[in-house]
């Protein structure tokens, strides 16, 4: 019989690692809110943000202390909060900057490793983050095309 996991105390524990110092720690996409960067089953490697976040960054962070979102910054304010959008959204939340957890460093999809220099993050980092109007049309053709 399979093991269930219990999606929260893994993170945790990721969350510990990374901040005993361990670097790219890679976790597995379950999710498609991040789709079609990122799709579940894919890959992630995170880091504790070694610099301010930034607009266009994929971060891990704790939504209300209870769970584990992996989206896009789409906006940072002077205070400090953020504006996140999963890539398969519409709709923003804000986000506190002391409940982001780690920031996405890199990515494994379908065998092919991904980082900020790859075409791929770089047109969902400066293109998609500006498509919210038109995204709910693009992931319906998406899904059409799949199946």
């Amino acid at each position: 019989m399979a093991k269930i996991l219990d999606t929260n105390r893994y993170l945790d524990t990721v969350c510990a690692l990374l901040r005993e110092g361990h670097t790219h720690v890679p976790v597995t996409v379950a999710g498609t809110s991040m789709t079609p960067f990122l799709d579940p089953g894919d890959t992630v490697f995170l880091d504790l943000p070694g610099r301010p976040v930034k607009k266009g960054d994929v971060i891990l962070f704790l939504r209300l202390g209870r769970q584990y979102v992996l989206h896009r910054v789409v906006d940072v304010f002077p205070d400090g909060s953020l504006e996140l959008l999963g890539d398969a959204q519409v709709r923003s939340e804000p986000v506190r900057p002391e409940d982001v957890c780690a920031i996405v460093t890199g990515a494994r999809r379908g065998g092919k490793l991904l980082d900020g220099h790859s075409l791929r993050w770089r047109f969902f980092r400066d293109v998609w983050i500006h498509t919210r109007r038109i995204r709910p049309y693009v992931n319906c053709i998406r899904s059409k095309i799949k199946k």
